[in-house]
Order: structure tokens, then sequence, then C-alpha cells
């Protein structure tokens, strides 16, 4: 065991050095409660640093059935689908427990507050429509955890985004097996866009999308 030992240590640092960090990594990812930090801290880096390029899509177009799904906002109120017909629609099926999900959020947040209240030259935002506008999109956060857990996860990071609840399986155009599960639709109801996983929702070409999207 001694001479195998010895043996390894003889090997260059910088090798030993990735082995560490290898198993480290490892452990981390065995370990339940660290590893839950450690996916939600690479999905904040990988959503800061890679922003992906925009492949529009052309995707289904939403039927009459699928503007009957149904959902309610944090105080009851019920509505479905079709009250936002003739939108651009921003769906994204989350939950509180996803670290993606949770890494994506702060540039959601953004695009709404930021992207949205801005004004001056080039701003397609009524004023008097901001509350569930962002730069003239529908934004619905949708998730089916119960109020209690949504809400105060909500709260406690201090989102303003809204925030939708169902208990009914979405749209097949909208149904995915994995979350964050994000999907655009143009002002006719068709699939423009569809993106599994964290991203920068904030970014310049992601507004610039939009932005198009709402001129049409």
């Amino acid at each position: 065991m001694n001479k195998k030992l010895k043996k390894y240590l003889s090997r260059p640092p910088k090798r030993i050095a990735s082995d560490v960090i290898f198993w480290g990594l490892i452990i981390l990812l065995i370990i339940p409660s660290t590893r839950s930090v450690f996916l939600g801290a690479f999905a904040k880096v990988r959503t800061a640093v890679f922003t992906q390029k925009i492949k529009t899509l052309d995707g289904p177009m939403l039927s009459a059935g699928d503007y009957q799904w149904t959902f309610t906002d944090l105080d009851g109120n019920q509505m479905k689908l079709e009250d936002f017909k003739g939108e651009v629609l921003f769906v994204n099926s989350w939950a509180t427990w996803c670290p993606p999900c949770r890494a994506e959020m702060p540039s959601i947040e953004k695009l709404y507050k930021n992207n949205g209240l801005r004004d001056g030259p080039g701003s397609t935002v009524d004023s008097d429509k901001l509350q569930d506008n962002a730069n003239g999109v529908r934004m619905l956060m949708i998730s089916n955890e119960d109020l209690d857990v949504v809400r105060e996860f909500i709260e406690k990071k201090e989102y303003t985004f809204p925030v939708y609840l169902t208990k009914t399986a979405p749209p097949a155009v909208m149904q995915s097996r994995s979350i964050p599960a994000s999907f655009v639709f143009n002002k006719q109801g068709k699939l423009v866009y569809q993106k599994n996983g964290a991203f920068n929702w904030n970014g310049k070409k992601m507004r610039n999308f939009f932005d198009r999207l709402n001129a049409e």
C-alpha cells in the first residue's frame, strides 16, 4: 500500500489536484444536502455566463382546447389561457425545489422589472399596463405546488413577476419531462421559441426577440 501511495504521490501536482477535485465533486453529488447546493451554483454560473443562441421555431398553434387551460394567481383568482389570447406569451413551468429554476429566476425578474419598466425612445410598454406585462409580453410563471409553499418562496426572494398555480396538466404543446421548461408564443398563438433548462432571459438578444414579437 505504501509503495502504491508513494508512486501516486510522485505524479505531477496538477494531476493529483485534478483527481482531488474530481472525487470531491463526486462526493458533493452523492450527498443530498450538498448536491442541491452544488447543482444550484452550477446552474447560476451557466445562466450568467452562457447566453445561448436564439433559434426560433415554426411550431404548432395553440388550439381552442389549449386556450381552456385554467390556473389561479396567488390571490385565488381563476383564469384561462384564453384570457391572454392575442398577446405575446412567455410561459414558464417551475418549482421551488428545482435548482435550475431558481437559478434563472433573477434574470426573469430583471426582464420583468428592468425591461418592462423602461421608458423613453423605443419603449413598447404602456405604463398603465405594467402589472403583468414586461415589454408587452404576458409572463405566466406557473407551478403545480401548494399555494403556501409558492407564496413563501416568492415573498422570501422578493420576486415581483406574476405567479400562477395549476393542478391540471398543461396543453400538449407545453408538456415537458423536465423543468424549468419555457415556451414563447407569438400574438397568433404559434410556438416560436422553447427552452428546457436554465437560461438568461434578460440577455440583449432575448429582449430584442421579445421586441420583435411585440411589434408584429
